[in-house]
């Protein structure tokens, strides 16, 4: 998907606890075995100790408006994404984020998707900046808190560790002068009957957590699951068209050259995942730097997209002109692309 005007990133952040847990420390208390641990190969990861969700998402969102050099009274719209409990039931998170910062104009709202949600909101973000003349400027947020009894961080999933964390992007129809970076496109593609991987064959529940764990689902469940799809092999062969066709398809729409393109961002997800989902489709790109942050957080979720971009940002790793293009998956299964330009304060301003 283009936009019909250009979208600028005016600020991204993200805030990471200070509270850490290592694999050493779990594999010690029996968490998870050695073997398990090394293959998910999240050494460290951020733990929330005292704060809730959707504060690490108010401690975000602080951080990127003032990046932004904006007041929050100017915020249009809020879109607020998670995965995991908030921290009330039956409530609103975007719109306590958007009261806590004094977002006091804004139409708060959620994409509750799984872990493209934050690229969804970005995406839906961005829809708005270019065709709602009511919409100037936009905030995406992004937070989850993974805590037991309710999540086993270790062993909720076999594709990585998660981490807690909140990110926060400000998009802004106006360039927001010095270096920026803009977003050139985003792209999406599904395969809803991989939904089974995420809930295994039981049956709805009544009540929130009847079933146990979410998603911790047994040897014998996940084999299940798996064979309700086609099974493993065929799982990952889909896996990778989906990846092909959102990355090419972005960077069609985006109007990126091969040379243009400078920086691939994997999902926050374990090596051996990434290996399976998207070094294949790669292959074609081994002169572009690829890299996944996952060792630094583990994986934040939604959180994962602000995350991933302010890293960009606040590092620079792309010269003025040229792409970085940031692929997510989220169970369901969608897959997106981002693809981001960074463009000098009088720079190439292209679409």
């Amino acid at each position: 998907m283009r936009f019909d005007k250009c979208v600028w990133i005016a600020g991204a952040a993200v805030w990471i606890p200070p509270g850490r847990d290592t694999a050493a420390a779990a594999v010690a208390r029996g968490r998870i075995d050695a073997e398990t641990a090394a293959a998910k190969a999240a050494d460290t990861i951020a733990v929330a100790a005292d704060v809730s969700a959707p504060e690490m998402a108010v401690r975000a969102a602080n951080l990127a408006v003032d990046i932004a050099g904006r007041e929050t009274a100017e915020i249009d719209l809020l879109i607020h994404s998670w995965i995991y409990y908030q921290g009330h039931d039956l409530w609103s998170p975007a719109h306590y984020i958007a009261n806590e910062i004094g977002a006091v104009n804004c139409l708060p709202m959620t994409i509750h998707q799984g872990c493209d949600g934050g690229v969804l909101a970005v995406q839906d973000a961005a829809m708005r900046l270019s065709s709602d003349p009511g919409v100037h400027v936009a905030l995406v947020t992004a937070a989850d808190r993974f805590v037991m009894p309710g999540v086993d961080r270790w062993n909720n999933q076999p594709a990585y560790v998660l981490g807690d964390g909140g990110s926060a992007i400000v998009l802004s129809e106006e360039h927001p002068g010095g270096y920026g970076l803009r977003i050139a496109s985003v792209c999406t593609r599904t395969h809803s009957n991989f939904d089974a991987l995420c809930r295994g064959g039981r049956e709805f529940a009544t009540v929130p957590m009847e079933h146990g764990i979410p998603t911790q689902l047994s040897e014998a469940e996940w084999t299940a699951a798996f064979d309700a799809v086609g099974g493993r092999r065929v799982m990952n062969k889909i896996s990778r068209e989906m990846v092909y066709e959102v990355l090419h398809e972005a960077m069609v729409e985006a109007n990126v050259d091969d040379d243009d393109l400078r920086l691939i961002v994997l999902p926050r997800s374990s090596e051996r995942a990434n290996e399976k989902m998207y070094r294949p489709v790669l292959e074609a790109f081994r002169n572009v730097d690829t890299r996944s942050f996952y060792r630094d957080t583990g994986h934040l979720g939604p959180a994962d997209c602000g995350a991933d971009i302010a890293r960009i940002a606040d590092d620079r790793l792309l010269e003025p002109g040229r792409f970085a293009a940031l692929l997510c998956v989220g169970g369901g299964f969608t897959w997106t692309c981002v693809i981001v330009q960074a463009v000098a304060e009088s720079g190439d301003r292209r679409a």
